[in-house]
């Protein structure tokens, strides 16, 4: 059976992808705001913190050792969509063989380290651990449907990945073995249902190679390598603020922190899902003018939309997740200047990861990392888990201002990112009306 080579859509519309996508993610950050719901007011804000560190740990490693590999697959498969069955084959192979190297060097850690992570329990470790290569081989095959142009399938396994995990973390709450670790499992499972998914979504590219093609693999992997360097130091600073108040504040305190995080990550759902397709046209040759006009576009709305949620965070965050987590107002309140830089600067990010990343882009986001950890571990056993938020939005703030001098010095002008309303139709070209135009 031969290949199609006709995957790609690159007509399609930036706009349509986009909305599909924000709609797709709107949904999963409410499902997955469900779990974490059914989880607080099941088993407590102690317990909810043991989950959302294990969560936080399974993330932290699955980002450790992709290797910039979810960012090259894509790119690799809008350019050359007759290599996709052996892009599937290469990712089988990387998850394996990271997944396993991340989860043996996890499990090392905890059993020369345990207070490392404290809170979790030798088999806590391990579930976490297992989950890695599942993980990892998931995120790699959902990334080739992006690369293709299959935004419908993409969105429509994404929530269905999500509405499964909700059914058996509701299940496991309402057994007689309830608990952290039955509700980290329940929510840990959804990797491996999701690898069985994408493979059957990817099953059009049969026959597949029967062996990895390292002459693919190695420039992949320089091209992966340069990306990783800068999304995992950006996922780093808050995962990272997460873990140090467990450490030094307790299961408690980060369960609490953790609720601001969650409200934080369904904003920034909107900015993401239209970067992720942003970068597959950049890929692809589309120019800064492009960028500039979603940056542009972005700005206003993303910035009152986190304005209202702070304002109505104190009737929000109770009456969501309970009256145990008013704690978690305060919370919110000062990670949302944050949360709308890293909105915008995941419309940088995904620019830059589409023509190759600038070394000083990679530069500015581990300054900002080490300062955002130094910072914590000054100050968060001083004046409390409130820090985390501070720093985090401090951060953030400032590498956000060196990556729009990155982006004038690197191809684009301030005037590309200038304020555009809305809701006038004219304005709205960057992210509906401007054509993709194809590499030659």
């Amino acid at each position: 059976m031969r290949e199609r080579a006709d995957v790609f859509h690159p007509e399609r519309r930036l706009g349509l992808d986009s909305l599909l996508m924000i709609a797709a993610k709107g949904a999963v950050g409410l499902l997955n705001l469900t779990v974490l719901v059914l989880i607080a007011r099941r088993l407590g804000p102690s317990a909810q913190g043991i989950v959302a560190v294990g969560l936080a740990a399974a993330l932290i490693l699955v980002q450790l050792g992709s290797l910039g590999l979810v960012t090259a697959n894509p790119a690799w498969t809008a350019r050359s969509p007759n290599g996709v069955s052996q892009i599937i084959v290469n990712s089988a192979w990387w998850a394996a063989a990271l997944g396993l190297a991340c989860a043996a060097v996890a499990l090392g850690i905890w059993v020369l380290v345990p207070s490392a992570v404290p809170g979790l329990t030798g088999g806590q470790a391990l579930l976490i651990a297992l989950s890695v290569p599942f993980a990892l081989g998931s995120l790699l095959l959902q990334a080739i449907l992006l690369g293709e142009g299959r935004a419908i399938a993409m969105n429509v396994a994404d929530v269905a990945l999500s509405v499964i995990t909700v059914g058996l973390v509701w299940a496991v709450l309402h057994t007689d073995h309830a608990g952290p670790s039955a509700a980290l499992a329940a929510a840990l499972s959804q990797y491996p249902v999701g690898v069985a998914l994408y493979v059957a979504l990817l099953r059009r590219h049969r026959p597949f190679p029967s062996r990895p093609d390292l002459g693919l693999a190695g420039p992949m992997l320089r091209y992966g390598l340069r990306i990783y360097a800068a999304t995992i130091v950006a996922y780093l600073v808050v995962r990272a603020d997460l873990l140090l108040v467990n450490a030094f504040l307790g299961s408690r305190q980060a369960g609490l922190y953790s609720t601001s995080v969650t409200f934080a990550q369904g904003l920034y759902l909107v900015p993401m899902a239209i970067g992720l397709n942003l970068f597959v046209r950049v890929a692809r040759g589309s120019r800064a003018e492009l960028t500039g006009a979603v940056f542009g576009t972005l700005v206003v709305p993303y910035g009152l939309v986190c304005v209202a949620v702070g304002l109505a965070a104190n009737v929000l965050v109770p009456d969501i997740f309970g009256h145990a987590y008013t704690g978690s107002v305060l919370l919110l309140r000062w990670l949302l200047p944050g949360t709308f830089a890293l909105g915008l600067l995941t419309i940088l990010s995904y620019h830059f990861a589409g023509i190759g990343y600038p070394t000083m882009s990679i530069v500015l986001w581990v300054a900002g990392l080490v300062a955002n950890l130094v910072l914590n571990i000054v100050l968060i056993p001083a004046y409390g888990t409130v820090m985390a938020s501070v720093t985090s939005s401090l951060c953030y703030l400032a590498i956000l201002l060196g990556q729009i001098w990155v982006f004038v010095n690197t191809g684009g002008a301030l005037r590309h990112l200038r304020l555009r309303f809305p809701l006038t139709l004219t304005n709205l070209r960057g992210i509906v009306g401007v054509p993709v135009r194809p590499k030659s």
